[in-house]
């Protein structure tokens, strides 16, 4: 699963690099391949974790309460939202970014994580 992970992180930064925005999602589950079938009604939240690559568009808010598009993925930041060392200030149209968080109902994303991608261009 690490291998996979770090294989995951390193297509999204070589798109982002690339210039290219592109959707990576991802789900996560708690369930080890080895686990019993039965163990499935033991699944915790984290099965709704997702991820989404791409660069922001429809930016709307004011820090830390932002919402904007990746795409075509609406994301949503509160104040419980972790930015990394650039901050919240640093999300703006145009720049790139990879998103962790909630997949919601309406198809949308709560945000625990977003890292803006200086490197991109």
């Amino acid at each position: 699963m690490t291998v996979r992970r770090a294989l995951l992180a390193a297509t999204i930064a070589a798109t982002i690099a690339c210039g290219r925005s592109r959707e990576v999602v991802s789900s996560q589950s708690t369930i080890a391949p080895t686990t019993p079938a039965s163990a499935d009604n033991n699944r915790t939240s984290h099965d709704d974790q997702t991820r989404v690559s791409g660069h922001v568009s429809d930016l709307a808010g004011t820090c830390p309460a932002l919402t904007f598009t990746v795409f075509r993925t609406k994301v949503s930041t509160t104040s419980t939202t972790r930015f990394d060392r650039t901050g919240c200030s640093a999300v703006a149209n145009g720049v790139a970014v990879n998103v962790e968080g909630t997949r919601q109902t309406d198809g949308s994303i709560q945000a625990a994580l977003v890292e803006v991608n200086t490197h991109a261009r």
